[in-house]
């Protein structure tokens, strides 16, 4: 009994099947690289929005602050704050008064330093030391 087989048809078939299935394989790739790249963006874009209002309200904290800060350094607010305090002030002595006629520099502000030295005694051994 012979087995005779019928010739077929390889090449051309399975190399076009080859072809569509990496095809196919690479596109749901790039669909799935895509939705990964636009998911991270919107989360990144809620992430700055939320940022920007937190630094809208921080904003607007420091600046109520800063007029907070300014009414309260007002000489009234002071006077009042003196008077509470009990506390009363006069203005100096015109000889406690040091009038400057151009702008100071540090070496004009501060005494220079003096400058140590450490030297070697010249006492013997058990001279010169103290106990």
């Amino acid at each position: 009994m012979t087995n005779w087989k019928t010739p077929r048809k390889r090449g051309r078939d399975s190399l076009a099947l080859t072809v569509t299935a990496f095809a196919a394989i690479g596109v749901a790739l790039l669909l799935l690289l895509y939705l990964r790249l636009n998911g991270r963006c919107e989360a990144i874009g809620r992430e700055i929005q939320r940022l920007e209002s937190l630094r809208a309200d921080l904003r607007r904290q420091a600046t109520a602050e800063e007029y907070k800060w300014a009414n309260r350094n007002s000489l009234r607010e002071i006077r009042l704050a003196l008077s509470r305090f009990q506390i009363e002030m006069g203005w100096p002595d015109e000889r406690r008064v040091i009038r400057l006629s151009r702008t100071l520099e540090a070496s004009d502000i501060a005494p220079a330093i003096p400058q140590l030295v450490l030297q070697p005694s010249r006492a013997g051994a058990g001279e010169g030391r103290i106990p």
